[in-house]
C-alpha cells in the first residue's frame, strides 16, 4: 500500500510514499512510521463531546476521532511486554531481593511515556490479540464487555492479569481506574508476584492542553515472603523501595531511564532508545508500539476475531476518519449487543482470568 504524505507541518518524509512493513528474507518485516502523520501539537478540546457521558463507563465513551490512535486496546495493553527481557534477567537472579527489584523495574516500564495521551479503540466482545516474537507467546482476549484477559509466556515467566477500566468526569479532568490483578510466575526462582495497577488523570479537557497523570501506589508482594515492593507515582517521576521485612534493600527511580541502586550498586536497567525518528508525529508511539498493527497477511492463520482485522483502525491508520467512525459505531453497537459470549481462550477460576491453551492448539491446526 502507497500513501502520500500530506498536510503535516513539519513533518519528516513529507513527501515521500509509504512502504508498509519493510524486510527482506532474513528479517521479519517491521515498520518504521505509521501510514499516514499526525500533527503533534493538534489541540484536543474533548470536554463539548463527552460531557454528556458522564454516567458512562470507559467502554462506552466514543469520543471524537482526532482524540483517538491506531490501535485496539487489546493491542494497547500488549505494550506492558515490551520490556519483557527484564524478567528473564530476573528469573536468573538468586538473590531474592535484587530479583525483586528487576521485577519493580518491568513494572514501572509501562508508565515512561506520559507525552502520549491519545485513546485506543474500545474492545470488542470477543476480540482477541496474539503476540509471537523470541521465545514469548502472548494472548488476550475481551472476555466481556468489561474486561480483557491476557496471558504471556516465556521459558523464563508466565504472566497473566485482567484488565477493567472504570472512568469518572470530575471536573475539568477524565480519572481512570485500571481494575484487575496481575500476576508473575518466575519459573526458574519459583517465585509468585501479584499488584495492581495505578489510575490515570486526563487533565485540561476544556483548554486543549490536555495532560495525563499516574497517580497512586503500588504495592508488589510476593508469595511466602516477608519481601515486597512499593511503588509511588509522583507528578513528574516514579519512585520506589524494596523491603525486606521493614528494612529498605533496594531503591527504585524512574525518569527518562530505570534505575535501581542501593549504597553498594546502581543498575541501569531500560534498554536502549526504543522511539523512532520523529515519534511525535507517529502518536508518540515506541518502535514497539508501531509494529502492533502490521498487516493480518503477514500473520498466516491469525483468527478473524484479531486486532489487525478490524477495519476502522485499519481506515483510522490510513486516514479514512469518517469512514473509520461510521464503521467504529457500527462494531460497538453490534459488541454491546453480544451479551451472550461465551470466552473461547479463558476461563474465570479462583478470581482470576486463566487461560484454556486452547488457542495455541487452534493456531497450530490452522
Amino acid at each position: 500500500m502507497n500513501i502520500n504524505r500530506f498536510s503535516c507541518e513539519g513533518a519528516p518524509y513529507e513527501d515521500d510514499e509509504f512502504e508498509d512493513a519493510i524486510g527482506s528474507e532474513e528479517t521479519f518485516p517491521e515498520r518504521k512510521c505509521l501510514p499516514l502523520l499526525r500533527t503533534p501539537k493538534h489541540k484536543k478540546v474533548i470536554w463539548k463531546y463527552i460531557q454528556d457521558t458522564i454516567h458512562m463507563q470507559y467502554y462506552k465513551i466514543q469520543a471524537p476521532m482526532n482524540v483517538y490512535e491506531p490501535l485496539s486496546l487489546l493491542q494497547r495493553i500488549s505494550e506492558e511486554m515490551a520490556y519483557y527481557k527484564m524478567l528473564t534477567d530476573a528469573d536468573m537472579i538468586d538473590d531474592s531481593c535484587k530479583r525483586l527489584a528487576y521485577v519493580s523495574a518491568f513494572v514501572t516500564s509501562s508508565y515512561m511515556n506520559l507525552k502520549r495521551i491519545t485513546k485506543p479503540f474500545n474492545p470488542i466482545v470477543g476480540e482477541t490479540f496474539e503476540l509471537r516474537f523470541d521465545e514469548l507467546s502472548l494472548v488476550l482476549e475481551q472476555v466481556n464487555k468489561d474486561v480483557t484477559a491476557l496471558c504471556c509466556k516465556h521459558p523464563n515467566f508466565v504472566y497473566w492479569s485482567s484488565t477493567e477500566l472504570a472512568s469518572q468526569f470530575v471536573e475539568n479532568k477524565l480519572e481512570i481506574s485500571v481494575l484487575g490483578p496481575c500476576y508473575l510466575y518466575l519459573i526458574g526462582s519459583k517465585q509468585r508476584y501479584t499488584w495492581s495497577r495505578p489510575s490515570i488523570t486526563i487533565k485540561d479537557l476544556q483548554s486543549g492542553r490536555v495532560k495525563k497523570e499516574i497517580e497512586g501506589e503500588v504495592r508488589i508482594t510476593c508469595d511466602n515472603s516477608e519481601e515486597y515492593s512499593v511503588i509511588r507515582f509522583l507528578k513528574n517521576s516514579i519512585e520506589g523501595e524494596v523491603f525486606d521485612g521493614y528494612k529498605v534493600i533496594w531503591r527504585l527511580k524512574v525518569g527518562e531511564s530505570i534505575e535501581i541502586y542501593n549504597d553498594n550498586e546502581k543498575i541501569a536497567l531500560k534498554e536502549g532508545n526504543k522511539y523512532p525518528d520523529a515519534y511525535e508525529y507517529n502518536y508518540y508511539f515506541s518502535l514497539f508500539a508501531l509494529q502492533l498493527n502490521l498487516p493480518p497477511f503477514l500473520f498466516p492463520g491469525l483468527p478473524a476475531t484479531d486486532s489487525r482485522y478490524r477495519k476502522d483502525i485499519r481506515l483510522f491508520e490510513n486516514g479514512e476518519f469518517k469512514q473509520a467512525n461510521k464503521e467504529y459505531s457500527a462494531l460497538m453497537a453490534k459488541s454491546e449487543a453480544n451479551k451472550n459470549y461465551v470466552p473461547k481462550w479463558f476461563q474465570f477460576n479462583n478470581n482470576s482470568w486463566e487461560f484454556n491453551e486452547k488457542y495455541w492448539e487452534f493456531r497450530t491446526s490452522n
